[in-house]
């Protein structure tokens, strides 16, 4: 490929990077997006937190409260930015805990769900209701969008009824029988309603695949969406194994197809007399986050974004405080890409838009200064003295908040506040100002800012054009 040109370059192929490109094209700007590999959201549990409550119980506060009460009052933390611009752009100055509701907020995650929509990938959900879901492990897992195969066990909204859990043999993905007995316990503690029990989790074999010992997510999707007669056959032994324990509801591991997992629940649905549902995905592999990036992608195409993958950014040329050109590598061939305006979408650890070197954390590409939750700078602290003495804290390890610092445009900053580049902006995981794993907002963040990050470089091309 020969060097080439695009107004807008968007580094990262996640929720965040499309979502950013979207929005930029929607102002009729190029975008190209340049990504070396799938990240976190094809790894991701396939729902989207917004906000959640530290504390898992019901009744479950809704996002919008979450947002205002938990994160709004938190200075560094990106809802507290977006709400913080909201304000400057408004000429508001009103610091009430009721000023913190945000309609950047809330447009951006419409928009989102219209974008999902519009390529028959509905996500079911508002900022006004915290979903309580089953995760593949039988613990509860608070979310706020969920596709409707998972929305469907939404434990808020089963006023009576009882859960069978099913899985199949070879499938170590999914343990029904661990499920049940993790989700006894799980009622407990979030205080379901003595209507909502859980049955048996029992096993049996997956139509064609009598007798394996080893049987992946993927062959099971696959087979489902192919193969004519395998979603009857699995709901009759779903049927079966249910009968006398007086269960209503199936929850099933999260790989009931790819293309077409609303037809294959409806027809276990029919063969068996339960409502399936699909548990949320807990650890990678995830079907359920792979089903959400080719939506994603089906998106971005559908609104003349090009993504070019695998790509991958080496370094970016700077100017003055301008960036002006990428190095780019695919395979064996390296070329350059001139862009008029940059938005780093890279994500955190997983996607690699922060790396470990020599101990330390590092962003790869422009080796931009990196800040943890609490406002330090910590290119220069081992990681090992950012990890938390227990195994799996509450509130995360603090290395997983580290990330780049922005200011209200999203615009990447120094430590003194300011942006270090005039044309860049970015979005995402690979921001500072909240812990990425044990927060509850993460796919919030990634939605939010890149709506912004959007808005603000297409805002560049207009001053331009004028």
């Amino acid at each position: 490929m020969k060097d080439f040109k695009t107004e807008v370059a968007v580094i990262g192929c996640g929720i965040a990077g499309i979502t950013a490109a979207k929005k930029i094209a929607s102002e009729g700007a190029d975008v190209t997006i340049f990504s070396k590999a799938y990240g976190a959201t094809a790894m991701s549990t396939g729902v989207v937190d917004i906000a959640n409550p530290t504390v898992v119980k019901l009744p479950l506060k809704p996002p919008e409260e979450l947002i205002s009460e938990k994160y709004a009052k938190k200075a560094n933390h990106p809802y507290a930015l977006i709400i913080r611009r909201e304000k400057q752009l408004e000429g508001r100055t009103a610091q009430s805990e009721e000023d913190n509701y945000s309609q950047t907020i809330s447009k951006a995650v419409t928009t989102f769900l219209e974008n999902m929509k519009d390529v028959d990938y509905p996500m079911e959900g508002s900022l006004n209701h915290n979903m309580l879901l089953i995760d593949s492990i039988g613990s509860a897992k608070c979310t706020s969008l969920a596709p409707p195969s998972v929305a469907r066990g939404d434990l808020t909204k089963i006023n009576k009824g009882q859960i069978i859990f099913i899985g199949f043999k070879g499938h170590s993905d999914y343990d029904p029988r661990l499920c049940s007995q993790n989700f006894a316990r799980t009622s407990k503690i979030v205080g379901l309603p003595d209507a909502v029990e859980g049955a048996s989790g029992k096993l049996t074999d997956f139509p064609g695949f009598e007798g394996r010992n080893t049987l992946l997510s993927i062959e099971i999707a696959r087979r489902l969406d192919r193969e004519e007669g395998i979603a009857t056959g699995v709901g009759r032994k779903i049927g079966d194994l249910a009968k006398g324990d007086g269960a209503t509801h199936v929850c099933l591991p999260p790989c009931m197809g790819i293309d077409n997992v609303e037809r294959n629940l409806k027809v276990i649905g029919e063969e068996s007399g339960l409502i399936p549902f699909e548990c949320a995905n807990l650890t990678p592999p995830s079907i359920l986050g792979f089903r959400m990036q080719l939506a994603l992608e089906d998106s971005a195409n559908k609104s003349g974004v090009v993504i070019r993958l695998p790509y991958e950014v080496k370094k970016i040329e700077i100017e003055e405080n301008n960036l002006k050109r990428m190095a780019v590598v695919s395979g064996e061939r390296s070329f350059h890409v001139d862009a008029d305006r940059f938005v780093l979408a890279t994500g955190s650890f997983i996607g690699g838009g922060i790396i470990e070197e020599e101990e330390t954390v590092k962003e790869p590409i422009l080796n931009l200064p990196l800040f943890d939750e609490n406002d330090a700078q910590v290119n220069s602290v081992f990681i090992r003295r950012m990890l938390s003495s227990e195994a799996i804290p509450i509130k995360g390890h603090p290395v997983f908040s580290v990330g780049v610092k922005v200011n209200e445009n999203m615009q990447p900053v120094s430590d003194k506040g300011e942006p270090l580049y005039s044309n860049m902006f970015a979005c995402g995981n690979i921001l500072s100002g909240f812990n990425h794993t044990s927060s509850g907002c993460r796919h919030g963040v990634a939605i939010t800012t890149s709506y912004v990050a959007g808005e603000e470089a297409a805002k560049k091309q207009r001053k331009r054009e004028e």
